[in-house]
């Protein structure tokens, strides 16, 4: 099974909003975004896009979800699920719709 991860581009503007409201500098809010978002592709990846306590949001294609990232990042997304060439192969693209962010206190 082929797992493709997209994030919109709104995803990582947003990441990286929150995290100057950490004040975290412009060096390491660079690398920060790059982690959050490598680690969260990578789980979307590895559970094509299921993560124990995604919770469905709405039955039908596609299929949107909501997930609890971290204590104060939780994440929308979608999953698309299509079979593909002569061997009818499974394909799964997840979206990466949004970013709900705690604020910073």
């Amino acid at each position: 099974m082929r797992v493709v991860v997209e994030l919109h581009r709104q995803v990582r503007e947003d990441l990286e909003r929150w995290l100057v409201g950490r004040e975290a500098d412009h060096t390491n809010r660079s690398m920060l975004v790059r982690v959050y978002l490598d680690e969260l592709i990578r789980v979307l990846e590895e559970t094509a896009g299921q993560p124990l306590g995604c919770i469905r949001m709405e039955s039908g294609e596609p299929q949107s979800y909501r997930w609890q990232y971290t204590d104060e990042v939780q994440i929308g997304y979608q999953v698309r699920t299509q079979r593909q060439g002569l061997l009818r192969k499974l394909s799964v693209r997840i979206i990466v719709t949004e970013i709900l962010l705690e604020p910073a206190e």
